[in-house]
C-alpha cells in the first residue's frame, strides 16, 4: 500500500495541498518574525506607533526578491545573481533584527537561536511554496486540451508562416525585448524564431577599430 497518488489527477492535489500546508507554514513564521522585528522597532529604534513598518517592510521585500529570483529563471546569470543578493541582504536585515530583538528582551542562546531561525524558515518555505504553485500550474496548461476547430475551419485553415523579416529588424526587436527583461527562450518565442536565431540576434555586434 502506498500513499503517492499516480494519477494527474492526484499528483495535481497534493501539489495543491503542498502549497495549502506550505503557505500556513509560512504565515505562522512569518507572524513570529513579524513579532520580533515589531519589537525591534519599538525597543531599539523607538519608532513607536510606526514599529509595524519595519517587518512588513524586511519580510515582504525578502518575499518580493524571492518572487523576482523565480520569474528571472531563465534569465542571463548577472540578474538572477542580482535577485540572489537582494534576497539574501533582506533575509540577513530579518536574522540580524530578530537577534537584536532577543538580545534587548535578554533571552538565553536557545532563544536567539530560536528567534534567529524564525525568518529563516519563512524565507524556506516560501520558496517551496512558490516552486510546488508554479509546478501545479505548469502541470494544469500541460493537461488542458486544445481546441479542436469546426469542420468549416478546419477546410479552410491554411497554415501561417511567420512574417519576413531582415536580420537587422530581428536584431533591432530583440534587443528591445531584452530591454525589457526578455531572455533568449522568450525572444525566440515572441519573433518566432530559433534559440540560436536568438542568440544570434543579441550577440553585440563588433565595433572595428
Amino acid at each position: 500500500m502506498t500513499i503517492i497518488p499516480t494519477s494527474p489527477a492526484g499528483h495535481r492535489l497534493t501539489r495543491v495541498a503542498l502549497v495549502a500546508l506550505t503557505s500556513g507554514v509560512a504565515a505562522v513564521t512569518f507572524a513570529i518574525s513579524f513579532h520580533g522585528l515589531d519589537g525591534y522597532g519599538q525597543r531599539l529604534m523607538h519608532l513607536g506607533d510606526m514599529s509595524p513598518l519595519v517587518p512588513v517592510g524586511v519580510d515582504l521585500a525578502s518575499l518580493v526578491a524571492l518572487l523576482a529570483a523565480h520569474l528571472r529563471r531563465g534569465e542571463r546569470l548577472s540578474r538572477r545573481a542580482y535577485t540572489a543578493a537582494v534576497f539574501a541582504a533582506t533575509a540577513a536585515l530579518s536574522i540580524a533584527g530578530n537577534l537584536a530583538d532577543g538580545r534587548a528582551r535578554g533571552l538565553p542562546a536557545a532563544g536567539l537561536v530560536g528567534v534567529a531561525m524564525a525568518p529563516v524558515v519563512f524565507a524556506l518555505v516560501s520558496h517551496l511554496a512558490i516552486s510546488s504553485w508554479r509546478g501545479t500550474a505548469a502541470e494544469v496548461a500541460a493537461e488542458a486540451p486544445a481546441e479542436a476547430p469546426t469542420p468549416r475551419a478546419a477546410r479552410t485553415a491554411q497554415p501561417r508562416t511567420a512574417p519576413k523579416r531582415s536580420f537587422a529588424d530581428t536584431r533591432r526587436a530583440a534587443a528591445a525585448l531584452a530591454a525589457d527583461g526578455a531572455g533568449v527562450a522568450d525572444v525566440a518565442r515572441i519573433l518566432g524564431v530559433t534559440d540560436r536565431q536568438a542568440r544570434a540576434a543579441l550577440r553585440p555586434v563588433p565595433i572595428n577599430t
